[in-house]
This record gives structure tokens, sequence and C-alpha cells, in this order.
């Protein structure tokens, strides 16, 4: 039978006598020092696609990392990286993957202060981001008549894989999208004051939204779905299903969050000063699961995003 990753993830807190609340980072305390440490492995087997380069799956490994200090509103400072390398790789393929790691330290200004490196049968880079801490927020946060909102439209990473992995044509955008993705650091530490729950998206919208319904105790309604242009168009002409592009997809790396309506009106001028297409989805009610609520019909989203041990 297999075994899900939360289940995994619970067995090892259990056996550390891990009693904090689950979340995006770790926050850690060291004398009147408070820090936060993420750890993140990108592997290339699952998770590179065709046509990206090493140098664009090294920069990837960081930038994934990264997302979940943006949604907790935390800059990263110092990172520490592993990697493990087929003894089929040559000089040309290390300098391309320091050449991402580089890019990528670079665009989210932290530095790389050390790591190791091992030959394995499989390339993967494990990247360990430390950040000064911040108390809040959580993913457990969400509160009754709280709005919820997305740092952007979903979609395009989804229909940008299918493109990679079956050889067809459409937006640029939607290659881009997964060969080069961004973390929105300024927006997410821009708005931590003012919001009560968040958690990036990386491994789906319906994982996230579930997530954060789930430590919430909460239900999340989704009154108005958060489409990236185009990607109904493209979900009829490919003959694929809607859902699974919108919320189940995945690497958007967007910031998922709720926040008090007093506090709508900042959260959406620091959306304007950063540049950042801020789309508010629903709101929070009493109860519990996620459902999408239009054309006078709701029914349930399931979690069915990304999960590492699914065979």
């Amino acid at each position: 039978m297999m075994v899900k990753e939360h289940d995994i993830i619970r067995i090892f807190r259990q056996k550390f006598g891990i009693n904090s609340a689950w979340d995006d980072v770790e926050r850690i305390q060291i004398n009147n020092t408070n820090l936060a440490i993420n750890i993140d492995t990108l592997a290339y087997n699952t998770d590179v696609p065709p046509s990206m380069s090493l140098r664009e799956a090294a920069r990837k490994s960081m930038i994934a990392c990264a997302s979940d200090f943006a949604a907790k509103g935390i800059k990263p400072l110092w990172a520490l990286i592993s990697i493990s390398m087929p003894l089929t790789y040559h000089t040309l393929d290390f300098e391309e993957i320091a050449g991402g790691l580089a890019d990528a330290s670079t665009e989210l200004g932290c530095s790389i202060v050390g790591g190791d490196t091992k030959q394995s049968t499989e390339m993967s880079i494990t990247v360990c981001l430390v950040g000064r801490g911040r108390q809040k927020p959580y993913r457990h946060g969400a509160q009754i008549h709280d709005a919820v909102f997305v740092s952007g439209p979903f979609g395009t990473s989804a229909a940008g894989l299918h493109m990679l992995l079956n050889s067809i044509n459409g937006s640029d955008e939607y290659i881009r999208s997964v060969l080069h993705p961004t973390v929105r650091l300024e927006f997410g530490a821009k708005i931590a004051d003012y919001i009560n729950a968040s958690m990036d998206s990386s491994d789906g919208l319906s994982t996230t939204l579930n997530e954060i319904s789930a430590q919430s105790g909460i239900s999340i309604i989704v009154t108005h779905e958060p489409i990236a242009d185009n990607i109904e168009e493209f979900a009829r002409k490919n003959n694929l299903n809607m859902d699974d592009l919108l919320y189940n997809g995945g690497e958007e790396y967007e910031i998922v969050f709720t926040a008090a309506s007093k506090y709508i009106p900042k959260i959406c001028s620091i959306a304007s000063e950063t540049d950042t297409p801020l789309i508010q989805i629903g709101f929070v009610e009493e109860g519990s699961g996620v459902f999408v609520k239009k054309d006078g019909q709701s029914y349930k989203i399931h979690d069915k995003g990304w999960q590492s041990f699914k065979s």
C-alpha cells in the first residue's frame, strides 16, 4: 500500500518529538535572534521537464525553496547547497549548475555560503535557505469572514508542462512559466503584517487551499477562479480537464493567503506598488473543506495536487 507524503512527514515529526505547527518554514530562536530555515530538494527524474537546461534546473531549485519564504514574508539571506551528480557529468555541466545557482542567488539577494557534493546515479540539488524569522503568518491562522487571495493567476505552468511533455504548440508564456519560474518575495514581505494565513502554491492550488482549510479548522469558498488568460481555450483545444490545469498542476509559486476585510485596501495598494496581479478568489466561513460556488451550483475541491510518493 502506498504511503502518502503527509504520513511519512508525520512519522518523522513524531519520532523527533516535533510538536510545533506544521508549516512552510521552520522558525528557531538563538538567544535574541529569530531565524527561519527551509530545505527543499530538486530531483532530476521528477522535477526537471524536457527542454529544461541544467542551468535552469539549478536556478529552479533555489526559486522553489524561496517560494516558501515568500509566503511567510521572509527574505532569504544565506544558502547551503548539496549536489549529487552522476559520473557522466563533465566540467561544462558543473559550470552550468553553478551558473544557475549563482543566477538565483543574485535574484533572491542571498549569499551561497557553502555546501557539499556527492556522486550519485541521478542529479539532485538540495537547497537550505536561512533568513531572519518572524512570528506570522502561519498556515493555520485563517479566520471566519476572511477574504481569500492569490498573488497571481493559475494554469500556465500545467499548460506549459503539457506542451513540453507532448511537443505541442502553445503560448511561449506557458513554457517560460515552467523553465523560468519566479517568486514574489517583495510582495510577500510587505503584506506579512496584514494577513492571517498563508502558504505557497507549488504543490497545486487544491493542495494549498485544503491545507489552509484543515489547519485553520475552517471552510474556504471559491467564488472567482483565478484562471490565467486563454487557459480555458487551451484546455478545450487539447481536450484537458480545466480543474486539473487550474487546481492540480502545481509549480506556480504564487502566495495563497487570507486577510481581514479591513486590510484589503492596504494589501491592494501593496499589490499595485509591487506589480503583483492580485486576485481575490473567495472567502472563509465556518465548516471544513474547499468548495467552488458558481452558476448557482457548488462542488468540492479535493486535494489532488503534487504528491512526492505517488506511484
